[in-house]
């Protein structure tokens, strides 16, 4: 699977190094877990509550997988943060083939609740790979809200340059005629 560009810039960031002119540590750490539920029988509903793991101070989940031994619909995903639901629907052959994307933070403040309910008759599995930027503490939060912010200028520029160029090649094709 590969990383979304502002994926792999916030883990190419580094902390500013201490008057020392060499390159600071990691600004933030990618982590990846497996969720393995064996057995959820008929009609069970199972909630989990997802905090940042090890003591960090931030997660940003970017990315899930889910494995093709799972059954698609037999199996209902609901994904909340602060009473609002942004993601949710049967665990379909889709969700299986392509990861999901999205950029959610989450902290133990605000954690993430989720729900798995199995609408089957029969007894499902759910098995799911998350993929999450850990950032240890506030002050590296506040860091990686700077580059964020620094991120979001680049890539306004530069689709802005990109912008201007196709529409200086259209107006070019119409001054000569063709197109």
């Amino acid at each position: 699977m590969s990383l979304s560009p502002i994926v792999e810039y916030l883990l190419a960031q580094r902390r500013p190094a201490p008057d020392s002119g060499r390159i600071g540590s990691p600004l933030c750490f990618p982590a990846r877990w497996q969720f393995l539920v064996p057995l959820i029988p008929p009609g069970a509903i199972l909630s989990f509550t997802l905090t940042p793991p090890f003591g960090a101070y931030i997660g940003i989940k970017h990315a899930a997988t889910f494995s093709n031994a799972m059954n698609p619909g037999t199996l209902f995903w609901d994904v909340s943060q602060g009473g609002n639901k942004f993601s949710f629907g049967w665990i379909e052959d889709d969700w299986v083939t392509h990861p999901l994307s999205y950029f959610i933070v989450f902290s133990d403040a605000e954690p993430l609740y989720a729900q798995l309910t199995n609408t089957s008759a029969l007894n499902q599995q759910f098995i799911a790979t998350q993929w999450t930027i850990l950032i240890p503490t506030e002050e590296d939060w506040r860091l990686v809200i700077k580059h964020l912010d620094a991120y979001s200028q680049i890539n306004t520029e530069a689709l802005a340059q990109e912008a201007n160029a196709l529409l200086q090649r259209l107006v070019g094709l119409k001054k000569g005629g063709g197109g």
